[in-house]
């Protein structure tokens, strides 16, 4: 299969994979809390076939989730944020001149929680469904859970790096 296929196949299979992710998340708490694993697959996107790509993968995604698989209206931000979880991913591992994966990881896995989870995330809920309630208030909810969401992919994105065939499989020399 030549790059340009494979860079294809690989699109569409983390777009497929992300849209899956979205679709099927565990309810926690209040303030828009879940438990979800979409980091995994916006993460693989931006890390094996770049910024731009982990970007699309993630927006088109939560597009393609809110239009199969509705959980309330649509919210641009969030949309934005998801599509971050695969653009920063790709930045930290293409520009940040560190040596260790993990250390990138981690830095990734903390830039998506407090831009995108923290940030973009509970801007979007509180901006759509505040009825009175803070911010601050809509944070102080989310924080301990999103900890624990960012700790699983964190563990998972982390111990499927360690697995050479994949990795080994998803790089793409001269990246398109």
């Amino acid at each position: 299969m030549n790059k340009k296929t494979k860079f294809i196949t690989y699109t569409a299979v983390f777009t497929a994979l992300a849209v899956i992710a979205n679709m099927f998340v565990i309810p926690l708490g209040g303030g828009g809390n879940f438990i979800s694993l979409v980091y995994i697959p916006c993460f693989f996107a931006g890390i094996y076939l770049g910024p731009l790509t982990g970007f699309a993968v993630g927006a088109v995604a939560d597009i393609l989730g809110c239009i199969i698989a509705p959980k309330g209206a649509w919210l641009p931000l969030i949309t934005v944020a998801s599509g971050l979880l695969g653009l920063i991913p790709g930045l930290v591992f293409k520009y940040f001149k560190i040596k260790s994966d993990t250390v990138k990881l981690l830095v990734s896995i903390y830039l998506c929680l407090l831009i995108c989870t923290c940030g973009l995330n509970t801007l979007a809920t509180y901006l759509a469904y505040s009825k009175g309630k803070t911010f601050a208030a809509y944070l102080a909810v989310r924080v301990p859970v999103q900890l624990l969401v960012a700790a699983i992919n964190f563990v998972i994105i982390g111990a499927l790096q360690k697995v050479k065939p994949l990795t080994k499989m998803l790089t793409l020399e001269n990246r398109i």
